[in-house]
C-alpha cells in the first residue's frame, strides 16, 4: 500500500493512524471497547504463526455476551493439547485444553457459546459467570446444553462453580447489572427475588427488575445505561428522575415498596445485604 515505517510513524504522530498492537494499525474513529477488542483479535490472528481458536473473554465479545471491560486488553486464544494450561505474554493469553469445541463468528474461529460460558464460569467470580449464563440463555442456549459441556469434561478445575452458575442462571435478566445484583443478593445470603414482575394501575403497566412477592417489595437496578437510554430519547435527567419517583408512588399505592441498587452497591456484598434487609424491615412495619 506504499507505507514505510517512517510514513506509518508520521501518520501515528499526526493522528491519521492509531496503533492497535505491534505491527497493526487502524484508522481513527470512535469504537466501543468491545469493538476495539474485536479489532485487536483480528490484528492478533493476522500475525499468529499457527491456527488458533479465539476463546474465553475474547470469545464472549464475539458472541455478544457481557464482559468486564477491564479485561479487554488481552486476546485469548486456545489450542488442543494433552493437558490444560495457560500462558500470558504481552497482548495475548494462550490456552491449551484437552477439548476445544469451535464454531465460526464473522469469519473467525471461536469456541462455541456454550464452551465460552463454561470456560469463564469456571474461573471468574460468581456474578460474572451469572451475567454470561443469563445472556446465553436469553439468546436461546439451553441450560442442559451448558451443563452437558461441564459433564463432558470431567475433572476440570472449576466444574462445580460452573454448575452452580448454570443452575442459578435466568434468561429473564435483561442486563448484566441485573444479573450481578441477583448474584450479589444470593451471595449475601438474602432471599432471591422473582424477575420482571408486571404491575398495572390506571396509568398503565409497570415492569420491575426484582420482586419479593411475599414481602411486597420491588427492587430496581439503576445503571447508567438505563438513564443514558432515556437521554438518547430526548429526556433530561430531571425528567427521568421525576418519572422514577412517580413510578415509586404508583407502586406504593399498589402496596409495594421499592429499593434500588447501583453498581457501587452491587460491588459490596455487605451493601446489598443492608439494602435488602432495610427493604424487608420497611415492608414489615407497613404490614
Amino acid at each position: 500500500m506504499g507505507y514505510t515505517p517512517h510514513t506509518i510513524a508520521t501518520a501515528v504522530r499526526r493522528g491519521l493512524l492509531i496503533k492497535v498492537r505491534r505491527g497493526a494499525y487502524r484508522y481513527p474513529g470512535e469504537l466501543t471497547p468491545e469493538r476495539l477488542h474485536e479489532v485487536l483479535i483480528r490484528a492478533t490472528l493476522a500475525q499468529a504463526s499457527n491456527p488458533h481458536v479465539v476463546s474465553h473473554t475474547s470469545a464472549a465479545v464475539l458472541h455478544g455476551l457481557p464482559v468486564d471491560r477491564r479485561r479487554l486488553d488481552q486476546v485469548h486464544l486456545v489450542q488442543e493439547g494433552e493437558r490444560s494450561r495457560s500462558a500470558s505474554g504481552g497482548p495475548v493469553v494462550r490456552h491449551q485444553a484437552k477439548w476445544v469445541e469451535a464454531t465460526t463468528v464473522e469469519g473467525i474461529d471461536v469456541t462455541t457459546i456454550e464452551s465460552t460460558v463454561v470456560d469463564l464460569a469456571r474461573r471468574l467470580p460468581f456474578g460474572d459467570g451469572v451475567a454470561l449464563a443469563d445472556a446465553a440463555l436469553a439468546q436461546g442456549i439451553s441450560r442442559t446444553a451448558l451443563a452437558d459441556v461441564v459433564r463432558s469434561q470431567p475433572g476440570c478445575h472449576g466444574n462445580a462453580a460452573a454448575l452452580s452458575v448454570i443452575a442459578f442462571a435466568d434468561p429473564r435478566s435483561e442486563s448484566a447489572g441485573e444479573s450481578h445484583t441477583r448474584a450479589a443478593i444470593r451471595l449475601a445470603g438474602q432471599e432471591v427475588p422473582d424477575l420482571q414482575a408486571v404491575f398495572h394501575d390506571d396509568e398503565g403497566e409497570m415492569r420491575t427488575d426484582f420482586w419479593w412477592r411475599e414481602r411486597n417489595l420491588v427492587g430496581e437496578f439503576d445503571g447508567k445505561v438505563k438513564y443514558g437510554r432515556d437521554h438518547r430519547h430526548g429526556h433530561s435527567l430531571d425528567e427521568v428522575m421525576h418519572r422514577e419517583r412517580r413510578r415509586e408512588i404508583r407502586l406504593r399505592r399498589l402496596g409495594q415498596e421499592t429499593i434500588r441498587f447501583c453498581w457501587a452497591d452491587v460491588l459490596s456484598i455487605d451493601a446489598v445485604a443492608r439494602i435488602v434487609s432495610q427493604g424487608f424491615a420497611l415492608t414489615q412495619r407497613r404490614s
